[in-house]
């Protein structure tokens, strides 16, 4: 999936990233994402980054228009770590920063083995 919706009020709204609106992210705030997504909590990158999420399908919204949306979603009764996971979640389906990787118990455990490995300590004794 590279595309999210953001329920506000009784609107949705598409959120996509692409490489090209990402460009123009970066040029209007002279940082990488990056730096942008370890910058979620503030208020001014939520503002851009949602923004820049919402140009694909709706590119009369302005970033201050954004703001307003923001202020929208909040009304009615989202919160701004709602709204920057969903624009991380969506950051990650565009493949723009790493998604989490979750280990699971068959490929392999910390000791450095394969699965089904067993060690053998008589093995290099006996050299």
């Amino acid at each position: 999936m590279n595309m999210r919706t953001l329920k506000v009020g009784e609107k949705e709204y598409r959120l996509k990233y692409t490489t090209n609106i990402m460009c123009q992210l970066e040029k209007m705030t002279g940082c990488g994402i990056n730096k942008m997504s370890d910058a979620v909590g503030d208020f001014s990158t939520t503002r851009y980054l949602l923004w820049a999420g919402l140009q694909k399908f709706n590119h009369e919204i302005t970033v201050e228009s954004t703001g307003n949306l923001i202020d929208e979603y909040i009304e009615n009764g989202g919160t701004t770590e709602e709204l920057s996971k969903q624009m991380m979640d969506a950051l990650k389906d565009g493949g723009f920063i790493a998604k989490d990787e979750k280990k699971t118990s068959d490929e392999g455990n910390d000791t450095g083995e394969l699965p089904g490995e067993e060690k053998n300590p008589e093995a290099s004794a006996s050299t």
